[in-house]
């Protein structure tokens, strides 16, 4: 506050802000969030402060007010990759609400808006995590291979390709199940 006119100042409300992101200060987070978006005068110090505070107020209980934030940083960011991981968050925060259709709705926007973004393959996993969770396991088990064949460099490729192999396995399918086993083995 001593010095408005700082280069730093931005980043100086932006720490300030993640020194209260533990468990039991989201909300305080929020607020620090909130007030660096306004107060700052880079734009993408601004945007990145308007994604923490949305975050942050889902996270401190707030949820509805949190999950209209952050689809107003998917709309007013759109096509940038801050909306990415505003779409992306909000399927992550369906899904902690067990909301596993409006979860795969926005991972499916994910992927169809950022197909070549590097969450893709994590929606896309995402995705079938949410079928396995609505017990539609042979969906899952088809996202999970596309994971394997279109993604084999997200982070959740290891994973998606062993539920793959799981999926296929259960369904009786030893022989298609068996090159995933591989590929486990030799790639993971």
């Amino acid at each position: 506050d001593q010095f408005s006119q700082s280069h730093l100042r931005g980043y100086a409300l932006m720490a300030k802000g993640l020194i209260f992101t533990g468990k039991e200060n989201f909300s305080a987070a929020a607020a620090e969030f909130s007030r660096a978006a306004r107060q700052t005068t880079r734009g993408d110090h601004r945007a990145e402060a308007q994604y923490l505070a949305a975050a942050c107020l889902f996270l401190g209980g707030d949820e509805e007010p949190g999950l209209e934030a952050m689809n107003a940083v998917a709309v007013n960011y759109a096509g940038d990759d801050l909306a990415a991981r505003a779409l992306f968050s909000l399927g992550e925060m369906r899904w902690l609400q067990g909301q596993y259709e409006l979860a795969i709705i926005r991972f499916n926007e994910v992927l169809s808006s950022y197909f070549a973004h590097e969450l893709a393959g994590s929606a896309l996993y995402r995705t079938g995590r949410c079928l396995d969770a609505l017990d539609r396991t042979v969906e899952a088990n088809s996202t999970y291979q596309a994971v394997a064949d279109g993604y084999p460099y997200a982070p959740e490729a290891p994973a998606a390709v062993y539920l793959a192999g799981v999926g296929l396995f259960e369904q009786g399918n030893y022989l298609a199940a068996a090159p995933y086993f591989q590929l486990v083995l030799d790639r993971y």
